[in-house]
């Protein structure tokens, strides 16, 4: 199970996902993607407990989806096993990830 949780804050979007991003969850995070179009984009996974390949395939999806609107995304909070299959698959190099939701905000804020 997967629940989404979305927030704007002005120009940036805050996207908090809690549960497990799989091939069965992906559809529920990839419905949100279209109102992303141009936007600042900060995903917090701090309560996401895990992330399969069909999960990085999205994460993928959504950054592409992002640069070709003039949009961005960044990752924070990433902890345990979703830290470990981040940079075990190298996706630590596609995405400026922050340590907190703060750091990710100031960020877009400079």
């Amino acid at each position: 199970m997967l629940k989404v949780n979305c927030t704007d804050n002005g120009d940036i979007q805050i996207i908090e996902l809690n549960g497990e991003l799989n091939i069965k969850t992906t559809a529920d995070f990839e419905k949100i993607f279209p109102t992303l179009d141009g936007k600042k984009v900060i995903l917090n996974v701090s309560k996401l407990e895990y992330i399969s390949s069909a999960g990085l395939r999205s994460l993928v999806i959504l950054i592409k989806k992002l640069y070709a609107s003039k949009g961005e995304l960044v990752l924070c909070v990433l902890t345990g096993v979703v830290r470990e299959i981040i940079e075990v698959s190298g996706f630590e190099n596609l995405f400026k990830i922050f340590d907190s939701v703060k750091d990710a905000e100031s960020y877009f804020n400079k």
